[in-house]
């Protein structure tokens, strides 16, 4: 039961698809039957250029050799000789296969009437290269066509040629009717290789002008802390010889025992504060030293002119002090 009904449903598809294909036919020539007629009446009325687009639409949407010879005289009113005679050429094939022999007689009639008034193009090939491809109103050319006359419409062609490795070749050229027009092909130009220089490799070069600019920004760095060094330097010397006054006034001799206590506490604060501006003021002189050595031996920036100064940097040592002295010339 269930092989009957499954054959009974493809039957009905197949069924629906045939008249789907029924219906899509009989549209089509309906529509190239009116086309054919609309085209036959602007050809009678000798409106050929209105005529072809309609034939050739009708000739499309159902093939007839009837749509097909007339298609040929229009284009032989337009002048496309050539189209027109592969066309008749064409009709008188199919005619004879059919058995219509009136048909394939005035078709070929008609083809040979044609065959002086047609205009041929002679595309002269002196030197193949491998791979050559030539096209006429892009239409492969074939090889056996080369340096032989091929029938063309009368009227503007381009030709086109083609090789690997080559430059492309195009050139226009105009055929005349009962006439044939030669074009000879040059010698493609091969494609121009271009090889670029090998890259020059250079050790990279410190710029002068950006190396000065960081010493001296270092010199300003360093010299900062220098003279942080040197203000606290000071400042503890300061309070050392505010607080030895103090404990002067309270107890004037360093030497013997003092029963003051704030006395004793003013006396070891000068001693403390002493120690740390010694300290403060030996190493804020050396960092500021070795800003100055920076600022000096930073390089000139790019422009300016070589100076002669030279600079020299020599200990100096006091009674009381310590700290280096720097010595130039200009």
């Amino acid at each position: 039961m269930m092989r009957k009904r499954s054959a009974f449903c493809l039957s009905l598809l197949l069924a629906s698809a045939v008249a789907r294909s029924a219906h899509a036919d009989a549209t089509n020539e309906e529509k190239a039957e009116k086309l054919f007629n609309e085209a036959v009446a602007l050809a009678s009325a000798q409106h050929y250029p209105e005529a072809c687009p309609k034939f050739e639409l009708s000739q499309k949407l159902d093939p007839a050799l009837g749509t097909q010879f007339n298609l040929a005289d229009c284009y032989e009113h337009t002048g496309k000789k050539e189209s027109a005679r592969r066309l008749f050429v064409e009709v008188a094939t199919a005619a004879r296969a059919a058995g219509k022999a009136a048909r394939e007689k005035s078709a070929r009639d008609r083809a040979a009437s044609l065959e002086a008034a047609v205009a041929r193009l002679t595309v002269v090939v002196a030197q193949a290269d491998t791979g050559l491809a030539i096209t006429v109103d892009g239409a492969p050319l074939s090889a056996a066509e080369w340096n032989k006359p091929s029938p063309v419409d009368a009227g503007p062609h381009v030709v086109s040629a083609s090789a690997p490795g080559k430059m492309p070749f195009e050139a226009k050229i105009a055929s005349r009717d009962g006439a044939t027009t030669e074009l000879t092909l040059p010698a493609l130009e091969s494609v121009p290789v271009v090889v670029a220089p090998p890259a020059e490799k250079r050790a990279p070069v410190a710029s002068p002008r950006l190396e000065g600019s960081g010493r001296r920004t270092a010199a300003y760095v360093v010299g900062g802390i220098g003279a942080v060094g040197l203000l606290v330097g000071g400042g503890a010397g300061v309070l050392s010889i505010l607080k030895h006054g103090d404990a002067v006034k309270q107890c004037p001799s360093h030497d013997q025992p003092c029963s003051n206590p704030d006395a004793r506490a003013s006396w070891k604060t000068a001693t403390d504060a002493g120690n740390v501006s010694t300290v403060a003021f030996v190493v804020g002189g050396a960092v500021t030293a070795a800003a100055l050595v920076l600022w000096i031996t930073a390089p000139k920036p790019a422009g300016t002119s070589p100076s002669t100064a030279t600079w020299q940097l020599a200990p100096a040592v006091g009674a009381h002090d310590l700290g280096l002295f720097a010595t130039g010339r200009f």
